[in-house]
């Protein structure tokens, strides 16, 4: 049986609701892409590779080696981001709150999160918000704040008691990335409170975000630049052409 670890965790805010870094921000802009192919959409895990480039619209270059990945227990699903990248379709798999899969698509990547012991790794960083297990990602399609990190002591609201939502107790959020699906208005049911986090090892696949070894997340995290408009490219193997149509990428 493949262990599988709820997605769900939260962010330390000033107005209580997350205001997604990337609402702003255009696929041309980006200057950083994290780039996770899997072998076909049912597949729970991928290969995840680097890329970068110094101006928007120039060429990019590959940046360090390969790592493996975790993906949902299902696999992959095609998600709500910034490009199609194919055309929806009945026989292909859409991404749906609880579906055990991973979003697929072209997704901007949001807030870096950290547990205090977390922030004490990437101390030189200031652009790192801060997550206790007070702070949730509210993943029923019914409430309000469906896909939003809230802070549950600063918002006034008896419902978030009883929300489905997972408080930070994993140890698998000590750092995470925001992932940009289903946002920035929500559609209820369509998939909620992504990230990539860490995993313990391989094969422990997730309930729909994406997991890295720690040795890949810290260097992920050293590299990653906010004002640089990262994104997650994250497809099946036969997507290669088409997602290298959409965003330049040299995935052929």
């Amino acid at each position: 049986m493949i262990p599988v670890y709820s997605c769900a965790s939260t962010l330390l805010l000033v107005l209580a609701i997350f205001t997604p870094a990337f609402a702003n921000s255009s696929l041309s802009q980006s200057l950083q892409a994290v780039v996770v192919i899997a072998d076909d959409m049912n597949t729970p895990y991928g290969e995840m590779q680097r890329f970068a480039r110094s101006r928007p619209h120039a060429p990019w270059k590959k940046i360090g080696h390969a790592s493996r990945v975790e993906l949902g227990k299902n696999g992959l699903a095609w998600g709500r981001g910034i490009v199609k990248i194919l055309p929806q379709h009945s026989a292909i798999p859409q991404k749906l709150e609880g579906d055990g899969r991973s979003p697929a698509g072209v997704f901007f990547l949001g807030h870096i999160l950290a547990t205090p012991e977390g922030i004490n790794d990437l101390g030189f960083r200031h652009d790192v918000e801060t997550i206790t297990p007070r702070h949730l990602c509210v993943e029923d399609p019914a409430s309000p704040y469906y896909n939003q990190l809230v802070n549950r002591d600063a918002i006034t609201s008896p419902e978030l008691d009883t929300v489905q939502s997972t408080l930070l107790t994993s140890g698998l959020f000590t750092y995470a990335i925001y992932v940009g699906q289903n946002q920035p208005h929500p559609i209820p049911g369509g998939g909620s409170c992504v990230y990539l986090h860490l995993k313990r090892k391989d094969g422990d696949a997730t309930a729909g975000c994406t997991a890295l070894h720690s040795n890949a997340m810290l260097t992920l995290l050293h590299w990653l630049n906010p004002k640089a408009s990262p994104i997650l490219v994250q497809i099946p193997a036969s997507a290669r052409s088409v997602a290298a149509q959409k965003t330049g990428l040299p995935l052929r």
